[in-house]
């Protein structure tokens, strides 16, 4: 069985997937663009119809779309659990970059760390450092 999440992106899935597959040393498994005879919309014509980044164990498929996005109303996030705090920063400052950090990385009361943003793809991330590992 596979888990995966799947991304739409407005014009920009090709930006993103090399993003996640440099930043999460992912595995693009495969990557298939719209020509002219699957949409009508020239604005699609040789973008992102559907790719799969495997990062470890877990998949990601993302594709363009020309439908309306509305990031404000995500249903979703995605939550990274890392192995260590230095692992933690490492994603979540280069995810910021050029996003919006939500919640900067704290402690919780019960030890955690946890920082929430939302990428320059309008991608929701929680990072979690668990102290009790």
């Amino acid at each position: 069985m596979r888990f995966a999440i799947y991304l739409k992106f407005n014009g920009n899935c090709e930006d993103a997937l090399n993003t996640y597959k440099e930043l999460f040393s992912g595995e693009v498994i495969c990557q298939h663009r719209f020509n002219q005879h699957m949409t009508k919309d020239k604005n699609l014509l040789g973008k992102i119809f559907h790719a799969e980044l495997k990062i470890n164990h877990f998949y990601i498929y993302m594709c363009d779309t020309a439908d309306e996005l509305n990031y404000d109303k995500q249903p979703y996030k995605i939550t990274i659990e890392c192995d260590s705090l230095t692992e933690l920063h490492n994603y979540f400052d280069t995810l910021k970059h050029r996003g919006n950090v939500l919640n900067s990385v704290t402690q919780m009361p019960w030890g955690d760390y946890i920082g929430h943003l939302k990428d320059e793809f309008g991608i929701a991330w929680d990072f979690v450092c668990s102290t009790n590992k």
